[in-house]
């Protein structure tokens, strides 16, 4: 139990962000709203870089904290997604929109419902599972392109890229097998499970220049 509402508590936080925002929007302005989603997805997105681009290969625990961070950034397009909806339903709801015509009226419902639709399916609906649709697949690309297979002799190598031996590796299992060492897809337990497993084996290893035999 507790771990299914640990697990839905990021999207009863965007639903109350994008109803605070809506608050804001009714009382301050939609530039006080705009500044402060887009703050937090700056926040979010800074943070996650940081452990993306700076700490891993290296440091994957302290990585993976700092990329959890990253979920401000579709959480705060989503709550002004939503806030957006709340807005335009008390402020152009075709019963209270006096002066209009019959057409008029069903004109606006049916943009409402249009706009409420779209906005629904591209931002809002990803919130119902936070953990499945952003971050588990973002943790998991990160890693994925930070730890690779030896490239062939003479290849191309990026420096900030740990380079394994196909098969020989723990990073590579830790990393690239859907299952490991107990640890099930990408989802927040597996995921930091990966990051303690990698930085056991980095540990033991060197990352492979192209072409080298293993020396670790």
């Amino acid at each position: 139990m507790s771990s299914s509402f640990f697990l839905a508590f990021p999207a009863l936080l965007i639903a109350a962000v994008s109803v605070a925002l809506a608050l804001v929007t009714f009382t301050v302005g939609w530039q006080t709203t705009v500044a402060i989603a887009v703050g937090l997805a700056a926040l979010g997105g800074i943070v996650d870089a940081v452990g993306r681009k700076v700490l891993l290969p290296k440091r994957p625990v302290t990585a993976v904290w700092l990329m959890e961070v990253w979920i401000l950034l579709p959480g705060a397009i989503a709550a002004l997604a939503a806030a957006l909806l709340i807005h335009l339903n008390v402020k152009l709801k075709p019963d209270d929109a006096s002066g209009l015509t019959p057409e008029k009226k069903e004109i606006l419902s049916a943009c409402l419902t249009g706009i409420t639709a779209f906005l629904t399916a591209s931002f809002i609906k990803a919130a119902d599972d936070t953990e499945t649709n952003w971050v588990a697949p973002h943790v998991r690309d990160a890693f994925h392109a930070k730890y690779q297979q030896q490239p062939a002799a003479g290849g191309p190598a990026d420096p900030s890229v740990f380079y394994f031996v196909l098969g020989q590796s723990e990073v590579e299992k830790w990393v690239h097998r859907e299952t490991y060492g107990g640890a099930e897809g990408w989802r927040w337990k597996a995921r930091h499970q990966r990051a303690k497993g990698v930085a056991t084996a980095l540990k033991k290893e060197k990352s492979q220049t192209p072409g080298s035999a293993r020396t670790a």
